[in-house]
């Protein structure tokens, strides 16, 4: 890891408002474990972490290629020699000199490198095919067969027993094949050979068409009896090129593929980059498929992992899953894992004929000349790093399409003191960093690594094992810490939570509890999926739920409401619910009425709505609308949504959780959430709002007579209070310069009647 020369930074972490980051400047040190958590030495609730990027960030990335091609207008040539060029023009064509690091331009590939290697289950390969036309290369047998089983010797080294079968099935190792009448034994004490050059060679089984570029799939393929799905009997993977049984290192048993360079190459792109990328930008998308085509050739021929293969199928290496799946063998269906665009960036950077000669396939060298390890991250963050490939800013990585080129989560107290149960209660958590805190991050460069403080000891992780507890993303994060109400913040009363399931969200995540609940923990959490403002919105097959209305009506009186409703509702009704909603909490005597606007990426409609909900704020100093559509507008913004625009991703919900919290702490220090309701002691009759059932008709009469004698002429005497009354009553408290909402309470009745 590249650790910068200059002097670096350590951010203190612990802070007395929640999204305070401070920035000491400091030698290679942590921040002394004594650091209280606050003033008053209240323990952090949990902790946010804001990170960037996903993976190491080391070389390409791959969400940086697809906004380079599509943005920039740049080719997959000059992508990979911004990745890779460390100075110099990397881009080059296999040649025979290679055939050193890639013998015959074939591929070995370890298959289910992520099973465990001491299962029984590797102590077979066994394979299938389709049009039964498997054999064994040296097996002096002239047949085909639909099923071969490998199994090694007990207690012998590359001595192996070969059985076949014309029936198409896969079994475990733990199957008598002896007792099976399907299964041939072809060889009993099959060897291949001695070592050669302290390697043993393989059982090797092929298909006619283990070469061919234009096989079927998966019919000409050799399929795979994957090992771990149910013991081996179950799914099927059908590969190119042919399948080998292998000794390891230590004597263990391994299923190799080995196929054509390109051909494996095709079965890793559309793992790493999505295929659908080529059709995005009128085509330019095929230029980031071309240049992971490249990178992912180049990774490979450079990679050497073990004395049998020279690569893994995980992204311990790179991703690679073959050409197709089955369920089972009796599966009429199968899956195809290769795609048209993926395909064709690969031939576009493959072998070709040029001026009547054969050249070979693109690869990226390093300045010495060999094939360069090229090494790939789905997402920089902004920035690559690492000594091999250079450290520089990526302004592609930061592109709508890239969900991690920055992120956040949100981890409760107890959460991680089960994950480092040795410190205690913990108190503070500090990163250190690459480089100081710029104008790309003001967390600094990628972290070094973290330091865990609690009240009965203290702990070192490195970036990388603390992003694999917390399961993050990358290692490029920092921490903050959520702290419960500073001691000098004024005490508040209840404030009641209305919502749907933007807000419900948060708290099955955790972080309303975390970040809101602990600075209010008189809060009465009443968010549920489906709700409206008012009237029924949940599908048939939803259990029946109180709407925001009459949740307001069956709780008790809060000192403060915050109203997240709306994405539900009409717009057509939606400014009349509105003033229901005020009229109600105005008649239980809430004193700061809080909504939460709307996202308006989600739909149209939601401007309109957010609208009407300014315009009651306008003339309502009880009424305050916290912007969550302005805090979440813009692109860089848009990956903390869903697809729909309107539902929230985790980082969605940590920063709509945030947002919630610094919009009540603002108003808690200007004194601007009450300690309790007002006592409500109406004339009778009173309050008068829209749609109230206990509105009085002859009260009504009597008030639009009124109204429409002093500010409403054409105002229709009907008797019911409806939004022709509205308007006329916010027109008289307009008048009046009393407080805008709609509602007839004592001063407005008594006014109107003086």
């Amino acid at each position: 890891m590249f650790i910068a020369p200059s002097p670096m930074r350590v951010r203190l972490l612990i802070v007395s408002r929640i999204v305070a980051l401070i920035a000491v400047l400091t030698t290679a040190i942590v921040v002394p474990s004594s650091t209280p958590a606050n003033a008053d030495g209240v323990a952090p609730a949990g902790f946010i972490i804001d990170g960037r990027g996903n993976g190491h960030g080391r070389g390409m990335s791959q969400y940086g290629s697809l906004g380079w091609a599509l943005y920039q207008g740049k080719t997959w040539r000059q992508i990979l020699n911004f990745y890779y060029r460390n100075g110099v023009n990397t881009l080059s064509r296999l040649s025979p000199s290679d055939d050193s690091v890639l013998p015959w331009g074939l591929m070995s590939v370890r298959l289910f490198e992520d099973y465990d290697a001491s299962d029984k289950d590797r102590l077979q390969t066994a394979v299938v095919s389709d049009t039964g036309t498997l054999s064994v290369a040296g097996l002096n047998n002239p047949q085909t067969w639909s099923t071969i089983i490998v199994r090694e010797k007990t207690g012998q080294t590359n001595v192996w027993e070969i059985w076949g079968s014309k029936v198409k099935k896969c079994t475990t190792s733990y199957t008598n094949l002896a007792g099976d009448t399907d299964f041939q034994l072809l060889a009993a004490n099959f060897a291949p050979g001695g070592l050669v050059n302290g390697k043993y060679p393989k059982v090797s089984i092929t298909t006619p068409k283990w070469t061919d570029p234009n096989a079927s799939v998966p019919r000409d393929l050799i399929g795979v009896c994957d090992p771990r799905d149910n013991g081996g009997a179950g799914q099927v993977v059908y590969y190119r090129g042919m399948i080998e049984a292998a000794n390891g290192t230590t004597g263990e048993n391994r299923t190799v593929n080995t196929l054509p360079i390109d051909l494996y190459v095709q079965g890793v792109v559309p793992r790493e980059s999505p295929a659908y990328w080529g059709g995005l930008g009128d085509g330019k998308g095929m230029h980031a498929l071309r240049a992971q085509s490249v990178a992912a050739r180049s990774y490979a021929i450079a990679d050497n992992r073990y004395s049998y293969a020279k690569t893994c199928d995980t992204q311990n290496c790179q991703v690679y899953m073959g050409a197709a799946r089955r369920s089972s063998t009796s599966d009429p269906y199968s899956i195809t894992l290769e795609y048209p665009e993926s395909t064709q960036a690969v031939r576009d950077t493959g072998s070709t004929t040029i001026k009547g000669n054969l050249v070979g396939a693109v690869v990226v060298r390093n300045p010495a000349g060999g094939i360069m390890r090229t090494e790939f991250t789905s997402s920089n963050g902004g920035r690559t790093t690492g000594p091999t490939f250079g450290t520089r800013d990526d302004p592609g990585d930061n592109i709508e399409e890239n969900p991690y080129y920055v992120w956040a989560r949100t981890f409760t107290q107890d959460e991680l003191q089960d994950l480092y149960p040795s410190v205690g209660t913990i108190t503070s958590i500090n990163t250190r960093h690459e480089s100081p805190p710029d104008a790309l991050s003001n967390i600094g460069g990628y972290t070094i690594d973290v330091t865990i403080t609690g009240t009965e000891g203290v702990i070192t992780r490195s970036a990388w094992q603390f992003r694999g507890d917390l399961d993050l993303y990358a290692p490029w994060f920092g921490v903050t810490a959520v702290l419960p109400k500073d001691y000098t913040d004024p005490e508040v009363g209840e404030v009641l939570f209305v919502g749907d399931s933007v807000l419900s969200s948060t708290y099955l995540g955790e972080e309303f509890q975390t970040i809101v609940e602990s600075a209010y923990p008189d809060s009465n959490f009443q968010a549920l999926t489906y709700r409206c403002m008012i009237g029924s919105c949940q599908p048939w097959f939803y259990p029946d739920q109180r709407d925001g209305l009459e949740v307001i009506a069956d709780e008790p009186a809060p000192a403060a409401a915050v109203v997240a409703l709306g994405y539900n509702d009409s717009s057509t009704t939606y400014g009349a619910e509105v003033d229901q909603v005020i009229g109600l909490l105005t008649e239980k005597g809430v004193r700061r009425i809080i909504f939460v606007n709307m996202s308006t990426r989600g739909a149209e409609k939601y401007a309109e709505m957010n609208a009407m909900l300014q315009e009651r704020a306008a003339g309502n100093p009880r009424v305050v609308i916290f912007d969550w559509n302005a805090r979440s507008s813009g692109t860089v913004h848009s990956r903390w949504f869903d697809d729909d625009g309107v539902h929230l991703k985790s980082t969605g919900r940590t920063k709509f959780t945030q947002f919630i919290r610094n919009q009540l702490d603002i108003l808690r220090q200007d004194n601007k959430i009450p300690l309790s309701p007002a006592t409500t002691n109406f004339a009778p009759g009173l309050p008068m709002y829209i749609n109230r059932p206990a509105n009085n008709w002859l009260n009504v009469c009597g008030l639009q007579l009124e109204l429409k004698q002093r500010v409403a002429p054409n105002l229709t005497v009907d008797c019911k209070f409806g939004p022709q009354t509205v308007a006329a009553v916010k027109a008289f408290e307009a008048k009046r310069k009393l407080i805008v909402d709609g509602v007839v309470d004592n001063r407005v009745w008594t006014i109107l009647n003086s």
